[in-house]
């Protein structure tokens, strides 16, 4: 199975991150979220999440991220739904960084699709 990392930074997009997580069988599942509104998310399997905060600079962001992610390899799903820019090319700065590469997944009316 692949690795799923999406971007949770906001309510919005919420609901399409839930049904990818909780529909779609993955070896391991990393929230990048914000400690704010990391409480207001539940799922029905175990995440790890990676707490960010947005305000320090996009170079340490990216350092945060990729700490958590530096045992990856191979390919992940990423899901970018939720969340701002300078959080987006934080997550796809620390995974190329780290070494993994990456495929878009979301989900449709049909289940999962790669983009």
């Amino acid at each position: 199975m692949t690795d799923l990392v999406v971007c949770l930074t906001e309510k919005k997009g919420y609901r399409h991150v839930k049904r990818l997580i909780n529909e779609t069988d993955w070896s391991r599942i990393f929230v990048v979220t914000r400690h704010e509104v990391k409480s207001e998310f539940k799922f029905d399997k175990s995440v790890i999440y990676i707490e960010i905060d947005p305000g320090k600079p996009i170079q340490e962001v990216i350092n945060d991220i990729k700490s958590k992610l530096s045992f990856m390899f191979g390919e992940v799903g990423l899901n970018l739904v939720s969340g701002t820019g300078k959080e987006h090319m934080a997550i796809i700065a620390a995974l190329i960084r780290s070494g993994a590469g990456f495929r878009l997944v979301a989900m449709t009316k049909e289940g999962l699709v790669q983009l």
